[in-house]
């Protein structure tokens, strides 16, 4: 009933006969999911049902189903053809990103607010602004700006935080730390110069268009 084949190097897969095709799709509709595709770090590319949470944290592994046509020569030189589905579970740790239409979306853990060291993990995120390592996402689909996060060049890109937390809402003299190897936007910060500091009062929709300004100058700055 069961054959393996390599579907993604490293990662197990195991292919069905297109003859439990309809049993596994039932089994599909129920979970929440999309049609798209993941490539992983290694550089593979599946295409097929990825069932995950766009706007939830998400479990460690992440599960795909494709769909392929397998056309057969029979005896008499006729051709047959089969639906073969497959299915694989793959590590959120191990894939680059994922790709639903046009958007393209990454994996990445997001601290909770006010939270020392508790984090929400293997979040939806799209890049809005800057790089994975210094940039501005938003959770899922969302365009809300109490639903964007920030990936900060001095920490791992793979924990991101939210401007809303009262550490980085209180004062910007903190940025002087995360963007030290750009001396002209450290100096800016560190002189409070108009367009490089905070406070707490202000709205989160303008210090989201200061950070942007930030993240733009220092992918451009000579480092």
């Amino acid at each position: 009933m069961f054959k393996s084949i390599p579907v993604v190097m490293k990662l197990k897969a195991f292919f069905i006969s297109g003859w439990l095709l309809t049993g596994l799709s039932l089994c599909c509709i129920g979970q929440k999911g999309y049609q798209g595709t993941l490539i992983t770090k290694f550089g593979d590319t599946l295409t097929g049902f990825i069932a995950f949470k766009i706007d939830k944290p998400n479990d460690e592994m992440i599960e795909i189903t494709t769909t392929s046509t397998v056309a057969t020569t029979t005896g008499n030189g006729s051709t047959s053809k089969t639906r073969e589905t497959g299915g694989a579970k793959i590590n959120a740790g191990i894939i680059n990103y994922i790709k639903i239409g046009d958007s393209v979306y990454y994996f990445r853990d997001v601290k909770v607010k006010n939270q020392t060291s508790k984090y929400d993990r293997n979040m939806c995120l799209r890049l809005t602004t800057g790089s994975l390592r210094n940039g501005i996402f938003q959770i899922g689909n969302s365009n809300n700006p109490e639903k964007a996060v920030i990936s900060l060049p001095g920490k791992n890109n793979t924990y991101l935080v939210s401007p809303q937390d009262d550490y980085y809402a209180q004062t910007s003299g903190w940025c002087i730390l995360e963007y030290s190897d750009c001396n002209p936007l450290k100096q800016k910060i560190r002189e409070k110069q108009t367009g490089y500091t905070w406070t707490s009062e202000m709205p989160l929709a303008k210090r989201l268009e200061l950070w942007r300004n930030w993240i733009l100058e220092y992918e451009n700055c000579t480092k």
